[in-house]
């Protein structure tokens, strides 16, 4: 409902009350750091979110330390910060204590799916592809879905920042779960003139209520734009530099 403080006052109460497993407690941890990141206090936010990696450096989950070093960098309004968080990401899942191989190899999809959207907003288009490649071959040897859906993501978004539209569709729409892709895919449709496709796009994204960074970081500024008449005119000019 957008009172982030009382989120936070229940999400502590709940600790209080319920001794959680060490993955759920993570998991809404991580729900309550995003609460900074939906009020735009990023200080904050690092300070909750490090605070989780440290624990989960302390209990030997690199799987968990890397996600959050991954969160961490996709809200950083600073390129050069965020590329720092991916490093790290990319330290904690080569250390691979406590998880799966599995679990590790799908991270590291998000991890490069994260490098390859940061190179894209940096203009950086020959570090996106380069990134993109490692992804690729990583899909192609894994037959697993989640790094062939971070891939199809990440492609869609390069064939985006290139003005492939009708490729970036067939990429984008194996990804409708996330809000990154949604508001790739409503641009695509609206520069292929398929008014109907993007108006539906913009329904599922304005929509959306997951307890997600993702959804934290694209709903609520496009739900506000989206209701706005005067705003609506705005989100044909959506690009990956905004």
């Amino acid at each position: 409902m957008g009172d982030q403080v009382r989120a936070r006052k229940e999400y502590m109460a709940s600790f209080e009350k319920f001794h959680l497993p060490e993955l759920h407690r993570v998991q809404w941890q991580t729900c309550e750091s995003i609460t900074y990141v939906r009020e735009g206090d990023l200080k904050r936010a690092d300070k909750a979110f490090q605070a989780i990696a440290d624990y989960a450096h302390s209990k030997n989950m690199s799987q968990v330390e890397a996600d959050t070093y991954r969160q961490m960098a996709m809200y950083q309004r600073k390129p050069r910060k965020a590329l720092v968080f991916l490093s790290k990401a990319e330290a904690s899942i080569h250390e691979g204590r406590n998880g799966t191989q599995t679990a590790l190899q799908q991270e590291f999809a998000k991890v490069l799916r994260v490098r390859v959207e940061l190179a894209l907003r940096m203009g950086e288009k020959q570090t996106a592809h380069a990134a993109l490649f490692r992804l690729a071959a990583l899909a192609q040897n894994s037959n697993d879905k989640l790094i062939e859906t971070a891939y199809r993501a990440a492609a869609g978004a390069s064939l985006v920042s290139e003005a492939k539209y009708d490729e970036a569709i067939s990429n984008l729409k194996e990804d409708l779960n996330n809000p990154l892709s949604l508001q790739l895919l409503s641009l695509a449709y609206q520069k292929t003139g398929d008014s109907a496709n993007a108006k539906n796009t913009n329904e599922m994204l304005a929509n959306l209520n997951d307890p997600t960074l993702e959804q934290a970081l694209v709903v609520p500024a496009f739900r506000k734009c989206y209701q706005d008449p005067f705003c609506t005119s705005r989100l044909k000019n959506v690009s990956l530099k905004q």
